[in-house]
């Protein structure tokens, strides 16, 4: 993400906070973070409790793409990083969205969720967001001792999605998960290790898909 306003001087405040009131914006929590160019907004704990008080709003599923109308204009790319279930804030996340990036690990319970969240982004792209799309399904997790699991649901997922697949595919990192407990990027933390490597492959087929030469 590339700011193009100061921002020093804004009062903190919470992400459930802005989704709940009107005529407010993301871009009031940005905060930056020690990469440069790249910005964040904290999750909140009281998310859980704002997606049951979004259920009796007039306009409940526009909430977060009304509040991310001023953080457009200062960014050039915005992630929106999703709980793995087809709540409120997961279909507000899909109505604010142009493009979607469905992760699934190599599993059958991950399979029949990718099946139901593509169905999902369907019907939003038909009623509330019809310039939705799905850059593609991203491998994670994967265990290269587990061939033969692995090749089955391989097998499947290309036999249903095929050219929807990324060419990248996240294995088991142990990078990575040192990474989350210390609370820092791969990149900061392992910048060497496979772990990374992943990353840096996925922000590279991401790059060339959003801004195709």
């Amino acid at each position: 993400m590339s700011l193009r306003m100061e921002t020093r001087g804004r009062a903190r405040d919470t992400l459930s906070n802005v989704l709940l009131q009107k005529r407010r914006d993301v871009y009031e929590l940005v905060q930056p973070t020690t990469i440069d160019g790249l910005w964040f907004v904290d999750s909140d704990r009281d998310l859980n409790n704002t997606e049951a008080m979004m259920a009796g709003r007039i306009g409940k599923e526009l909430l977060l793409k009304n509040a991310l109308n001023a953080a457009r204009t200062h960014f050039d790319v915005i992630l929106i990083d999703c709980p793995p279930n087809l709540g409120a804030l997961t279909v507000n996340a899909l109505v604010a969205a142009d493009t979607v990036i469905v992760p699934t690990d190599l599993s059958t319970l991950s399979l029949d969720g990718v099946e139901a969240l593509l169905a999902t982004i369907g019907v939003v792209q038909e009623t509330l967001n019809p310039k939705i799309g799905v850059m593609g399904l991203l491998k994670t997790r994967v265990d290269r001792r587990n061939q033969k699991m692995n090749a089955t649901i391989e097998d499947a997922l290309t036999n249903r999605y095929g050219s929807c697949l990324l060419d990248t595919c996240v294995g088991i990192s142990t990078a990575i998960a040192k990474a989350q407990h210390l609370g820092k990027p791969v990149f900061l933390a392992e910048p060497k290790s496979r772990g990374a490597e992943y990353y840096q492959e996925l922000a590279k087929e991401i790059d060339a898909r959003l801004y195709p030469h």
